[in-house]
């Protein structure tokens, strides 16, 4: 009897702790999914890097050269992100400890102004005079003294900021690269650091990359941990460098030497594992262990025919497969072949257009947070398809009328139209409608639905039709 009056208890226990869990303010994990209030949540967003002010080959490393502002999270909140990646170095807190906060101060002040969480990340260990990256391995690893300074460093941050749930959670280190490119002097350093924070702040996920080779093999003990790779497949189109006759879909080197095609069906369903997206970055390992998935880096530099089409088909993928990601990057300092956006700019100057339009694609139906909303409206919104009707068939290429009535306590701000995950169109006036021409839409049934949104950021989805 006493077996299973503590197997109830246990159960009710796990029960309430997730319930408190919740109601939580800040995201969460849940077995593979992230989760906030209580809804699954994909991270969609970018980088900003801010490569100039880290000191990576070329800048000083001083934060004066962050080159993004408010204006960078206002358009990517815009666009639908929720999610961005900042870079930093150990050296801004050496140097200068209370500008460091200062500057993470005023992201968080942006980033709860736009409904974007904020993940911090270190792209120079200690002592931040070192860029650590798959081509470098830095002093950190074999200096005892560097990852104790390291480790404390991190338990200062997150004590400091454990309230805050614009923070999505901490990104320890960039591509690490240890002795020996052996990932095993990785984790054990990792899972420290992570129980030492835990210890102060658990409230906040913690991020831990793989090594080069994006495998993982080591589960991690504790709650609220995500496993992040780099998707940079292949390097010949993610990293490419000018050049003319390179085309995507197409044929390229990767890093074993053979020579592949390369397109969306091969990312998707190939049984080799340096084509299959899921073999290759570590995700199938992920859901084999029911933990998170993070991409914390992909994109392409715009130098070959095809490069938009190379961000398109991940930006799907992506989508299909619900994939936590940052693209990289939303600008770069010098290199205008890596940055949507031109460095420093206010307001943003494009670089490149058809990578910006491609890259729209991978933040539709993106779940926002909601730290902006002062007013107490906790009631969501009410919105249901009018046309077409149910079960109606249309002729391909036709145009189709799409319309919902929506309402709400205070008032309906937008209503997004959707064909499956992919949005359609966003009306802020009622009658919401819209005239889809479908054109190009491959035959078959679709899933229609309207996505209604209110001031104080509660949303609602129709039935589908």
């Amino acid at each position: 009897m006493a077996a299973v009056v503590a197997v109830l208890f246990g159960a009710a226990g796990i029960s309430m702790m997730m319930q408190s869990r919740a109601q939580t303010p800040f995201l969460y994990a849940q077995g593979k999914d992230l989760m906030y209030n209580g809804q699954k949540v994909v991270l969609k967003g970018t980088n900003f890097d801010n490569i100039s002010a880290i000191g990576s080959w070329q800048g000083a490393g001083m934060t004066s050269q962050i080159g993004t502002s408010e204006e960078d999270y206002r358009v990517l909140s815009q666009m639908g992100g929720n999610h961005v990646r900042f870079g930093m170095t150990t050296k801004w807190f050496i140097d200068n400890k209370a500008n460091a906060y200062q500057t993470i101060d005023q992201q968080i002040v942006w980033a709860k102004k736009h409904n974007i969480w904020l993940t911090p990340v270190f792209f120079h260990p200690w002592p931040g005079n070192c860029t650590e990256n798959y081509g470098n391995t830095c002093e950190f690893w074999t200096n005892a003294t560097y990852k104790e300074n390291m480790k404390k460093l991190w338990v200062e941050i997150a004590a400091r900021y454990k309230d805050e749930p614009v923070i999505a959670g901490w990104d320890l280190l960039n591509e690490p690269t240890p002795t020996n490119r052996d990932c095993g002097n990785w984790w054990p350093i990792a899972q420290d650091w992570r129980n030492a924070m835990y210890a102060v702040n658990p409230n906040h996920l913690v991020f831990i990359m793989s090594c080069g080779d994006s495998v993982f093999w080591y589960k991690f003990t504790g709650n609220n941990i995500v496993y992040e790779s780099h998707d940079y497949a292949p390097q010949a189109f993610s990293h490419s460098n000018p050049d003319s006759t390179k085309v995507y879909p197409g044929s390229a080197k990767d890093w074993d030497g053979k020579i592949r095609y390369y397109d969306k069906n091969a990312f998707l369903t190939s049984t080799d594992p340096v084509l299959n997206l899921n073999k290759r970055t570590g995700r199938e390992w992920t859901i084999n262990n029911n933990v998170p998935f993070y991409s914390g880096e992909w994109g392409a530099m715009n130098t070959y025919t095809g490069a938009d089409k190379y961000v398109q088909d991940r930006s799907e993928i992506y989508n299909q497969w619900g994939v936590n990601h940052a693209f990289y990057t939303w600008q770069h300092y010098k290199e205008l072949h890596w940055g949507i956006y031109q460095y420093g700019k206010n307001p943003l100057v494009v670089n490149h257009p058809d990578i910006l339009a491609a890259f729209k694609i991978s933040l539709q139906g993106a779940v926002k947070p909601n730290f902006t909303n002062t007013s107490g409206d906790t009631t969501a919104p009410s919105v249901s398809m009018t046309a077409p009707a149910t079960g109606s068939s249309h002729a391909a290429g036709s145009t189709i009328t799409l319309s919902a009535n929506a309402s709400d306590n205070i008032g309906v701000t937008k209503v997004e139209f959707y064909s499956g995950s992919t949005l359609l169109h966003t009306d802020t006036t009622s009658p919401y409608s819209f005239a889809w021409n479908t054109t190009g839409q491959t035959s078959g049934s679709k899933t229609l639905t309207a996505k209604a949104f209110d001031a104080g950021g509660n949303t609602a989805t129709s039935s589908a039709v």
